[in-house]
């Protein structure tokens, strides 16, 4: 292993404490134990202080060309910010250096240098093919920013060498404290981190001082016999008026025999301080003794001299001094805190810095019992030998080893020195008051190990000091003018306004997402109501994620139902590169609404969660006011109905261990509004008496922590979801409390091992169950909060989310459509040759990128209504296509979504005014744009668009070989049957029409079983060679009018002419006047009906058909026509259903029909069916009708004579046995029919046969 030393820790201020010190002898014991390795070390040749002592020092152990040095371009020192730039310049020049030195590991021996000198220490600015490792000495300024970070110059300092610290592949810190404190702070995996324990220099031992040594000494600084010692700095987390206050309990006469001595530099204020205290006290300010600086020399005889050696310091990254005091045969007192402990190794050396009374006897017990004194002393003396550089030096190597080969085998040892990638972070960021803004905060501390980020903000102003120290901001006018020098982009997006500006980033500029809210209708919304964007562009949203049936939803229930209700997410998953989510619910539901597809652009990483450091219990519930020995169940988060907060205090109260002494149950979180909260205040206020229940109110951070650390058991439960994943979870078990769930939503994905899981929908019983298992068992409660805490660890800790991260945002660079795009673009952008292209030519190739790009979503099902969107001329066949249009908006089948599309210059497009006029939408939120098309999707075409079919065979062969499935429906072939009905052209129209589906279908599906019959008879007849078969099949149609997107409309005139309907019998025929419906043979048989003098109505409903002007002339001519005979045209769904329910009995004399809507619809409303005898009307009323025969109106009227007569009887034959079908049920037949397996028939180029 080549290893590289950087020692510019001895060499800066630092020389003059102990880093400095430490650093040196570090790297001495290191170079000692490294024979086997090829080590060097290197110094900065500006830091010229002390530069000759080191050099000659380490020449002694390395020859001179293994001393190395570098430079740097000027004044560095940070606390000026004028010098950022050149010290942003020298931390790259010193990083190149370093690599020009081909290291296999670096080895920092101090990383926070350069605040007041010339020191440059960076870590991964740049790519490098070396491994780098640091010791970790504390984080005491993190912990307490207030007192070391007050300075601006100071946070960005002291953050820009954390994020250092964070990109170091190894961490050797100073004491297991130290590890500890890195891994909960920084959130540095323990696997990063070895400890190599310091040591004291090897002058501190015990001093045997001669009477005259001793007595020089204690003159020269004051000192008594009996006295207690401290040496060190005079600031707040030195604690030393806790010293005072401790000693000022001792009986007085152990104060007027010993005396307190302070050694180290003071200030006049501080000096002050001291006194002060001691009067607050009530110590003689003459005890104590205030000698200021203390000599090296001296340290060693004093620690030697003193009764007892006092360290009350409260954070400590490993505590030198009580170390060097032991050595030399001390008796030592340290606090119970931090590293402190690891240090002396006894229990019985370490007091309570909350509690004076503690720290006062025992420094009582030391002063007045000597054997135990002694028996410190040499305790002390034998736990410091336990320490030794060499030692140090040994464990340190073989950290480095153990990089030195995961380094190896990383195989990142080829690659080149060069800039780190560069990444743009679209992201809320504090002080954004979103929850989104602090995750993005964590995640920047993990990514920024990895790339060099652009934070791009939107008028935030920044409050985190770590992300401003760290980070370049860039406002969205910088981003998209410099989009392209990005490698990567990362938008974090949730369904609030902080994220309203990344959307149509998202669209102008791709990248990958993190879609922490599923639901996005909220946001969406906002824009919407403030006015950044349309009105319509809610429903624009909604309608490209859900289709139609949203906005019919809308239009139903309202926009704020519809945002409840959709997720209308689609401009984020049709746009970004890869979609991060952190649910597998989140999955699951994409999957549903954009089909299995959309699991190539997901990956489902966990909610990054820190893991908590354990808050003192004890002093939690103190600073609560909650009793030391109570048993506490707490729920976090606001009291809502969704959160079963009334559930829980059911629960609660079955439980045993509500009735115990002092038990409580404690809703930390804001009072419930609205109905729902005046019921649970007054659940609680009805067990007040028995039960203690508590709700906080609103709880601020540090109250919500003390919460957490205060509380036993946490229950956290949810009746209702959108996705979410529950930070409180999160924060409970990160906490190590034991916690109980339902597995509702997001929550059932939470390995169960780690907490206590009820089912989704739970009895009070169960809860109450689970909650006396954790109120019985302290251990299973600590085993279980321990295993939750392992769960963050393992899978929500951030370095392990930060680097799944950039896993999936790389790979997808690299793999996403949009990447892909990205590129083939740049390489088109780049070709020559020797004609430029055309503008015809780049749209052709934008055409063709497009549908190779394919769609993000469900399949689709096109429904042609051509010729209704041009006009609905009220026949029965558009009724058929409205009905069925309407059903099909409403029950869409599971994979697909509908849209109704219209043929118009070559092309299939959206038919999306027809519906937004249908729906109340404005028109302008659905554009009748092209339908771009992909595999999978299904074209139908119920309506029989005779003359547009032909025109559109080229367009549907292409829609068939891109995977494309079609489906017409056929009403019936009557032209090629009885062509004498028709006008001379229509046969050889519907010939044309056929044979155009008998090429381009893949399925019929008929009105009826008779249709299905003559289709298999005339197709395979006139089928051409084709490589596959077309399927053949029937369903019922449905009867009920109102369920046909029905058209609107009763005139004062009608409703006069339905109240003359009701005077006396009514007949009705419905249907176009046209040759081969009848209406002569009825006309003739009324007349002659009427000259027998029945007195009866006949209304003829149906507009005028071709060759029918004769009887249409009869019609007016007749004495009849408007007396006791109607013609009505145009006739309006609303009046139809009026006209039925008026009418005694519906006549079809049709000599043939592919089906006989008004049949169904009659029989619907029970109407009598007075109807031909043909087979396809037998298919449908069965013996539920009344058929005739004949050709001449005398046969006819005879016929309902003789029905009459039946009629009259009550023996006439009914339609109430007659159940037609709701277009519902109609619908449901056609889907089953089209995605069924089995089939009725079908048509076969080289065969013709019955399934």
């Amino acid at each position: 292993m080549r290893l590289l030393i950087d020692l510019q820790g001895a060499q800066t201020e630092s020389r003059y404490r102990g880093i400095g010190r430490q650093a040196r002898a570090l790297a001495l014991s290191l170079i000692e134990a490294a024979t086997a390795h090829d080590v060097y070390i290197l110094l900065n040749a500006e830091l010229k202080n002390g530069f000759q002592e080191i050099y000659h020092e380490f020449l002694r152990v390395l020859s001179a060309d293994r001393i190395k040095t570098f430079s740097i371009p000027g004044e560095l020192r940070e606390l000026e910010s004028r010098n950022l730039w050149r010290m942003r310049c020298a931390e790259l020049l010193r990083e190149e250096a370093i690599a020009s030195l081909h290291p296999d590991v670096l080895y920092v021996t101090s990383l926070f240098e350069g605040v007041v000198d010339n020191a440059v220490t960076s870590i991964g600015l740049m790519q490098t093919p070396y491994a780098t490792a640091v010791t970790l000495f504390d984080l005491i300024p993190l912990t307490d920013p207030k007192t070391y970070l007050a300075a601006d110059f100071m946070q960005t300092f002291y953050y820009r060498r954390l994020q250092s610290l964070k990109r170091a592949d190894q961490l050797v810190a100073i004491s297991e404290y130290a590890k500890c404190e890195a891994m909960e702070l920084l959130q540095i995996p323990g696997d990063r981190i070895d400890v190599a324990l310091l040591a004291a220099d090897q002058s501190f031992t015990k001093s045997d001082l001669s009477r005259l040594e001793s007595s020089e000494l204690r003159r020269r600084y004051g000192l008594p016999e009996s006295f207690i010692f401290y040496v060190g700095a005079i600031e707040p987390r030195k604690n030393i008026p806790f010293i005072i206050e401790a000693f000022g309990k001792l009986s007085p006469t152990q104060q007027g025999s010993t005396a307190l001595v302070f050694g180290g530099k003071l200030s006049d204020a501080e000096r002050l301080q001291l006194q002060t205290a001691a009067v607050r006290f009530g110590v003689d300010p003459s005890r104590l003794i205030l000698p200021g600086f203390v000599a090296e020399a001296d340290l060693a005889p004093l620690y030697s001299l003193c009764s007892l050696f006092v360290f009350p310091s409260l954070h400590e990254g490993f505590g030198l001094p009580p170390l060097e005091a032991m050595a030399c045969g001390a008796p030592v007192l340290v606090a119970r805190n931090s590293s402190l402990p690891e240090v002396v190794g006894r229990d019985d050396q370490l007091f309570d810095t909350f509690d004076s009374n503690d720290l006062a006897a025992k420094m009582g017990r030391v002063l007045t019992d000597n054997a135990y004194a002694d028996e410190l002393r040499a305790a002390g003396v034998e736990r410091a030998s336990r320490f030794s550089w060499a030692e140090a030096g040994r464990k340190t190597l073989s950290s480095l080893e153990r990089l030195y080969d995961r380094h190896i085998q990383s195989k990142r040892t080829g690659l080149l020195f060069k800039a780190k990638p560069r990444l743009a972070f679209v992201s809320p960021l504090p002080s954004d008051r979103s929850g989104i803004a602090n995750y993005g905060s964590e995640l920047l501390r993990e990514l920024g190990c990895h790339y060099e980020i652009d934070c791009i903000i939107h008028g935030t102003v920044i409050s985190d000091p770590w992300v401003t120290a760290n980070f370049a901001l860039r406002d969205v006018a910088y981003f998209r003018a410099n989009a392209d020098h990005y490698d990567y982009i990362l938008y974090q997006i949730g369904n609030s306004e902080f994220h309203a500006h990344m959307l149509e980033l998202l669209i102008e500029i791709p990248g990958v997402v993190i879609l922490h809210d599923f639901f996005l209708s909220g946001v969406l919304d906002w824009l919407g109501n403030v006015g950044h964007r349309s009105k319509e562009y809610f429903l624009r949203q909604l309608y490209l994620t859900h289709g139609l049936p949203a906005l019919a939803y809308v239009n139903d229930e309202g926009r704020s139902a519809a945002a409840e209700r959709y997720p209308a997410n689609q401009i984020v998953f049709a746009n970004a590169q890869g979609v991060i989510v952190h649910s597998k619910w989140a999955v699951a539901r994409a999957r549903e609404i954009y089909g299995d597809a959309v699991s190539a652009k997901m990956v489902h990483i966990p909610h990054l969660r820190a893991v908590r450091p354990r808050m003192d219990k004890l002093e939690a519930r103190r600073r609560l006011g909650i009793d030391p020995k109570a048993f506490i169940v707490s729920t976090f988060g606001f009291v809502a109905e969704t959160k079963c907060g009334d559930n829980l205090i059911e629960a609660w109260a079955l439980t045993a261990a509500a009735r115990a002494e002092r038990a409580a149950l404690i809703f930390v979180g804001d009072h419930p509004t609205g109905p729902w909260g005046d019921e649970f205040r007054e659940l609680v206020e009805s067990l007040s008496d028995t039960l203690s229940i508590t709700v906080t109110g609103y709880a601020d951070m540090e109250t919500y922590e003390s919460h957490l650390a205060a509380a036993d058991v946490a229950i956290q439960l949810r009746r209702q979801t959108r996705g979410e994943t529950s930070g409180a979870i999160l924060d409970c078990m990160a906490s190590g409390l034991p916690v109980i769930v339902n597995a509702h939503g997001t929550s059932a994905e939470i390995n169960t091992d780690s907490l206590i899981q009820l089912p989704e929908i739970f009895t009070s019983q169960e809860l109450a169950d689970a909650i006396d298992r954790l109120f019985g068992d302290s251990e299973y409660r600590l085993a279980l909060g321990d295993r939750a805490r392992d769960e963050l660890i393992n899978h929500y800790h951030p370095a392990v989310v930060g680097n799944s991260v950039r896993e999936v945002l790389e790979n997808f660079a690299i793999d996403s459509a949009s990447g892909r795009q990205k590129r083939l673009l740049q390489a088109i952008g780049d070709l020559y040759a020797p004609m430029s292209p055309h503008e015809e030519d780049l749209i052709n190739l934008a055409e063709t990128i497009a549908k190779a790009t394919g769609r993000i979503g469900l399949r689709r099902i096109f429904y042609d209504i051509t010729l209704l969107a041009e006009s609905d001329s009220h026949t029965g066949i558009e009724r058929v296509v409205r009905s069925f249009l309407d059903r099909l908006l409403k029950q869409v089948p599971e994979g697909y979504t509908v849209e109704p599309v219209r043929f118009e210059n070559g092309k299939l497009v959206f038919a999306r005014k027809y519906v937004a006029d249908k729906l109340a939408i404005p028109a302008d939120v659905l554009p009748d744009s092209p339908i771009d098309y992909d595999d999978g999707d299904i074209y139908i075409m119920l309506e029989w668009a005779a003359g547009i079919l032909p025109g559109m065979e080229e367009y549907l062969q292409d829609f068939r070989r891109v995977g494309g499935k079609i489906v017409i429906g056929i009403h019936d072939l009557l032209p090629f049957q009885m062509p004498h009905r028709f006008p001379e052209f229509i046969p050889g129209i519907a010939q044309m029409w056929f044979k155009t589906a008998l090429a381009i279908a893949d399925q019929f599906i008929c009105v009826s079983r008779c249709v299905a019959e003559d289709v298999l008879r005339f197709g395979n007849a006139l089928v051409r060679s084709r490589p596959t078969h077309i399927n053949v099949d029937y369903f019922t149609l449905g009867a009920d009018i109102s369920a046909s997107l029905p058209t609107k409309g009763v005139s004062d005139g009608a409703l006069a002419l339905l109240d003359k309907l009701s005077l006396k019998p009514t007949f009705i025929t419905v249907g176009t006047v046209e040759p081969r419906k009848g209406h002569p043979l009825v006309l003739d048989a009324f007349h002659q009906l009427w000259g027998r003098g029945i007195d009866a109505n006949l209304v003829i409903v149906g507009k005028l058909g071709w060759s029918m002007e004769k009887v249409a002339q009869s019609i007016h001519d007749s004495r009849e026509n408007g007396k006791r005979l109607h013609w009505l045209q145009g006739v309006s769904d609303e009046y139809l259903e009026e006209l039925y329910k008026a009418s005694t009995a519906l006549i079809a004399a049709s000599e043939g029909e592919g089906f006989g809507l008004p049949l169904i619809e009659g029989a619907a409303r029970g109407l009598p069916l007075i109807v031909r005898d043909i087979p396809v009307f037998h298919e449908v009323a069965g013996e539920h009708a009344y058929y005739f025969d004949g050709n001449t109106g005398e046969k006819v009227a005879d016929a309902i004579t003789r029905w009459l007569v039946l009629h009259e009887a009550g023996s006439a034959p009914s339609s109430s046995g007659l159940k037609p079908l709701r277009w519902e049920q109609s619908v449901e037949q056609f889907m089953q029919a089209m995605f069924g397996t089995s089939h009725y028939g079908i048509i076969d180029s080289r065969a013709s046969r019955l399934s």
